[in-house]
């Protein structure tokens, strides 16, 4: 029988610029990762999932996508064509802009201390252009390893002092019942992370003035 490979690219949107004119209303979009690069960027190969409803809980709202896909994963027998086939699919990337992004990964918001998707660089060290990249990265396996401690630990002061150290939220996403990589495939926001670069950049430009 002929087996089918799907990676299925996610885009969520909470259109949080305009939070505060309409009700919020989030919408999910898909997009199939195993076509060429250049038909991923037509429109009508981004497929509005659904519509998040007004005041909804995101992870009550993915968990029959997060069921479906889990089924996947696992291959499923469908007919393709008329033909008995193997399809098997799995989640590529996740794609949300800031501070959903953060969430999605399980990190701190993008202002706390270590709140980096993917390293744990403190914010006095962001402009430290000898950073070890490799020694200050977030792993996967690493974090689940502090996730569960933050989890078996049963002080709240304790949990509060474990969140700050790591730099990680309370709990993982819902996004990490299935199979992937939390850091890698939460991709940065290019837009916030551009802007924060250059928001840096004015303060410290502003700053050196100062005591010039």
């Amino acid at each position: 029988m002929k087996v089918y490979k799907l990676f299925l690219d996610i885009y969520y949107n909470d259109f949080g610029t305009f939070r505060n004119v309409y009700y919020s209303l989030c919408s999910v979009y898909v997009q199939f990762e195993n076509r060429s690069a250049h038909q991923r960027k037509l429109l009508k190969n981004h497929f509005v999932f659904r519509f998040v409803p007004f005041s909804g809980n995101f992870n009550e709202f993915m968990l029959p996508f997060i069921f479906e896909i889990k089924e996947f994963e696992q291959e499923k027998l469908m007919k393709v064509n008329s033909e008995d086939s193997w399809v098997i699919a799995s989640l590529g990337i996740v794609t949300i802009d800031l501070p959903q992004g953060n969430n999605m990964a399980g990190v701190l918001q993008h202002n706390a201390n270590k709140g980096c998707r993917t390293c744990t660089a403190s914010q006095e060290s962001l402009t430290n252009s000898y950073q070890d990249i490799p020694a200050i990265s977030k792993y996967h396996h690493t974090t689940d390893v502090q996730f569960k401690e933050i989890s078996d630990e049963p002080a709240i002061t304790r949990q509060n002092q474990l969140y700050t150290e790591y730099g990680l939220r309370a709990k993982p996403s819902i996004l990490d019942w299935l199979l992937r990589e939390r850091h890698l495939q939460t991709l940065q926001d290019v837009y916030h992370a551009t802007a924060g670069k250059i928001r840096r950049l004015l303060k410290l430009t502003y700053d050196h003035s100062d005591r010039v």
